[in-house]
């Protein structure tokens, strides 16, 4: 069968491959897909994990409540998993940030390969230097007994028609990859990785933080944290296995943040050890 790949078969054609996924919705326009599947968590007839597609996003959010530049050429969706199916302590659930960027980070570094594909802490995906996908974490129903993983990713965005400071520090799969890259192609791919990677860190969360090591963009970079309302200033060492970054700060001490935002860092690698 032909698959159009900026329509709706694109997404029948992932539920008849995978095994995991219990649902799909397909929506052609949505102001968030975090928001919509949010709005269902409590449907007793919603089978999960979900996944909401959309062609086209009007209010993508992230992080602290940042809007978030797309276009035709910009795959948006949310996945949305019950507690049962994590089956882990939900103190554990912020991690799954690092757990879905690694798994985006690995589709697209085959993708663009050689160009370096990396994760800054917490939820951000960079290309060659630039913002290329976000990550967002919820959790929902009436017991918070659901989280959602809203993902952003610039498969084919035309950035030269974005505000100029995102053209400034976003980037493109699409101005990368020697080949055409259809927006909705990448997305089977990217769902397999995401359940083969919560699949591993359910056993084994310490294993996250070795494979972030190796793609952590602030790993020996001087770094600025505003955590907890003071700004942190150090050296980044990489993460702990909960997720936590570990700085080093001017004064020797090894600290782990586990929440805030990463407001600076250097263009120069200045440690690699921890």
């Amino acid at each position: 069968m032909q698959v159009d790949w900026q329509g709706p078969d694109a997404v029948l054609q992932l539920l008849s491959r995978s095994g995991w996924l219990r649902s799909i919705r397909w929506v052609p326009e949505v102001d968030s897909t975090n928001r919509l599947a949010k709005s269902i968590a409590d449907q007793a007839d919603q089978p999960t994990p979900l996944l909401i597609v959309a062609k086209s996003q009007t209010q993508g959010r992230g992080r602290l409540g940042r809007s978030w530049f797309s276009d035709s050429g910009t795959l948006t969706f949310s996945l949305m998993l019950a507690a049962p199916q994590l089956a882990v302590d939900r103190t554990r659930w912020p991690q799954l940030a690092l757990v879905a960027g690694l798994a985006v980070c690995d589709v697209v570094g085959e993708v663009v390969e050689p160009v370096a594909v990396q994760l800054k802490w917490p939820n951000d995906v960079y290309l060659a230097g630039g913002k290329v996908a976000g990550v967002l974490i919820e959790t929902a129903g009436r017991d918070n007994d659901h989280v959602v993983i809203g993902i952003g990713l610039n498969v084919a965005t035309d950035l030269t028609k974005a505000p100029p400071e995102v053209r400034q520090r976003a980037r493109s799969i699409r101005d990368y990859a020697d080949h055409a890259v259809e927006t909705f192609a990448i997305l089977p791919e990217i769902i397999d990785r995401i359940a083969l990677r919560i699949a591993a860190w359910r056993t084994d969360s310490a294993a996250i933080a070795d494979d972030f090591s190796k793609v952590c963009l602030l790993r020996g970079r001087r770094v600025a944290i505003e955590t907890a309302g003071q700004t942190l200033q150090g050296v980044c060492l990489g993460i702990d296995g909960e997720g936590a970054l570990r700085v080093r700060r001017d004064d020797g001490e090894v600290v782990e943040v586990r929440s805030g935002e990463v407001v600076r860092w250097s263009d120069e690698v200045e440690v690699h050890d921890g």
